[in-house]
C-alpha cells in the first residue's frame, strides 16, 4: 500500500448492513492501514458477534460514544490516523475486491479523489456521477456532489462535519475539503449502495428538518420530491431522479 488508508465506518443498531460492509472490507485484496468502527445501541449479544466475527489487526472498536450520525462521523476522524479517510458505512460495499487497491494506485498528491459509485434498488443500478453539477428540474437549484462511498480525503484533521446541518453536512463536509485541497475525478466504480434510507428518499421528517437546519431552497425542493413519491412507486421515483440527473440507469 502507497498510502494509509482509513475507512470509518458507522452504525447504529444495523447488525446486518454492518456485517454487509465488514465483509466486503475483509474481501479486499489489500488491506486498510486501519477500519475504525464508531458503533451505538447493540446488544451485548451483537456487540460479542461483532467482536468473535471481525477483529483484525487493522480493525478498531468504538462503542456507545457518539451521540448523532455526524457526530459519530467526527468522532471516527478524530480516532483515525491514516493520511487520507473513507467513509463507507453500514450498508455501503465496495463494487469488487480490487476496489482498494483500485484507489491506492489512483491516490498520488494531498488532495481529495471522487470515484463513481452505483447506486441499488431492487432490479436497477444507477450508476452515480462523481463530477459535481447544478442542475434540479432543469432550474440549477441542487448542486449534486460525489458520493461520500467515492470520496477520500486528507486526514489532517482540520475539516470536521458540521452537526447543526443535521442531513446535508455530508456535502458540507466535502465541499470544504475540495475547497481546501483540490479535487481529481476517476471514471473507476469503487463502490455501491442500496437506494431507500432518509438521504435519498423524501418523508416528512426530513422535510421538517430541512426546514428547520437547512436552506429555504433545499426544503422546496425536498417538498417537490415529496409530492411526486405520492404518484408513482418507489422503483419509478430513484429512475426519475436518476434521470433529471443524466445518470446511467442499468437494468438486470
Amino acid at each position: 500500500m502507497k498510502n494509509n488508508l482509513s475507512i470509518i465506518t458507522i452504525a447504529h443498531n444495523n447488525l446486518d448492513e454492518l456485517f454487509e460492509t465488514l465483509d466486503s472490507i475483509d474481501m479486499q485484496s489489500l488491506k486498510p492501514y486501519e477500519n475504525i468502527l464508531v458503533l451505538s445501541s447493540f446488544s451485548d449479544k451483537d456487540k460479542s458477534l461483532i467482536l468473535n466475527q471481525y477483529s483484525k489487526e487493522f480493525r478498531k472498536f468504538y462503542w456507545d460514544i457518539d451521540n448523532s450520525l455526524f457526530n459519530a462521523m467526527n468522532v471516527g476522524i478524530r480516532k483515525s490516523n491514516g493520511s487520507f479517510i473513507l467513509f463507507m458505512n453500514a450498508g455501503d460495499v465496495f463494487s469488487g475486491p480490487e476496489s482498494l487497491e483500485l484507489a491506492d494506485s489512483n491516490i498520488r498528491d494531498k488532495k481529495c479523489y471522487s470515484f463513481k459509485t452505483l447506486q441499488v434498488y431492487k432490479n436497477i443500478s444507477i450508476i452515480r456521477e462523481n463530477v459535481p453539477k447544478k442542475g434540479f428540474f432543469g432550474l440549477g437549484l441542487e448542486k449534486n456532489l460525489p458520493p461520500h462511498q467515492g470520496f477520500f480525503a486528507p486526514n489532517e484533521k482540520r475539516i470536521f462535519f458540521n452537526e447543526l446541518l443535521k442531513v446535508s453536512a455530508d456535502n458540507d463536509w466535502m465541499n470544504n475539503n475540495i475547497n481546501k485541497y483540490d479535487i481529481y475525478y476517476s471514471q473507476d466504480i469503487l463502490a455501491k449502495f442500496k437506494l431507500g434510507g432518509q438521504s435519498t428518499y423524501p418523508t416528512l421528517y426530513i422535510i421538517y428538518i430541512k426546514l428547520r437546519y437547512e436552506k429555504f431552497i433545499r426544503f422546496i425542493i425536498e417538498c417537490l420530491k415529496y409530492i411526486y413519491s405520492f404518484f408513482v412507486s418507489k422503483k419509478l421515483y430513484f429512475i426519475t431522479m436518476a434521470k433529471l440527473r443524466n445518470y446511467k440507469i442499468i437494468k438486470e
